[in-house]
């Protein structure tokens, strides 16, 4: 694998300078998890999981471990995690991030037979230098809208638009399902209606007047 990442290291060179990463465009594709680094390989969408889930990736006691050492998947489906933390996780923000870590996880698709790397620069998938260099030579204005997207975007502005549309907000209505009380479960903006992801972003009069000046 190193010859692959010195080829797109070397065909890239030209945008690194400027902040743009052609190796978004690889990542790994999951069977047994044996050769799949959890936190360090980009194989659930196109950011690692040390970069979506930093305080969890800080309090984890083996780094390069393999996607097989975390996850085992039994007959009927169901997956099951191993942690292995530096520390007991106590505070609530590293406790929402393992939740939805968790919910990521299981709705992955993971394939019989062993992992292997995906390039999505090709209808292929298949890396090489010479398509590599075709994709880079078809962008009239590089990088491409992808790259230029994971690029401005703060990977903690991504984690949250996947809770957003998984419904995964701890809003009012949210937080009772989850059994924490709280004092009201009314908007916490307009007082009007119950809290949920639907009134709080889109229906909430507030909302809708903040949108309205975007």
């Amino acid at each position: 694998m190193k010859g692959t990442w010195s080829n797109i290291n070397k065909l890239g060179r030209e945008w690194k300078g400027e902040g743009k990463n052609i190796e978004v465009l690889l990542r790994k594709q999951v069977g047994d998890g044996n050769n799949t680094m959890f936190w360090k390989h980009a194989w659930f969408g196109f950011l690692p999981f040390k970069i979506l889930f930093p305080n969890l990736f800080a309090l984890e006691s083996i780094r390069n471990c393999k996607v097989a050492q975390r996850i085992h998947k039994s007959l009927d489906g169901s997956i099951t995690f191993t942690w292995d933390w530096k520390r007991s996780i106590n505070d609530v923000d590293c406790l929402h991030d393992l939740d939805d870590l968790e919910s990521m996880v299981q709705e992955y698709n993971f394939k019989e037979g062993v992992d292997k790397w995906i390039w999505h620069g090709s209808n292929s998938e298949i890396f090489s230098t010479k398509s590599c260099r075709l994709w880079i030579d078809k962008q009239e204005d590089p990088p491409h809208r992808l790259i230029t997207w994971l690029n401005w975007t703060p990977p903690k502005v991504l984690c949250f638009v996947w809770r957003l549309a998984q419904n995964r907000v701890p809003t009012a209505a949210n937080l009772v399902i989850r059994r924490i009380q709280l004092r009201s479960i009314y908007c916490s903006l307009c007082r009007l209606e119950e809290e949920t992801v639907e009134h709080l972003f889109y229906k909430c009069p507030v909302a809708q007047e903040t949108w309205r000046r975007i």
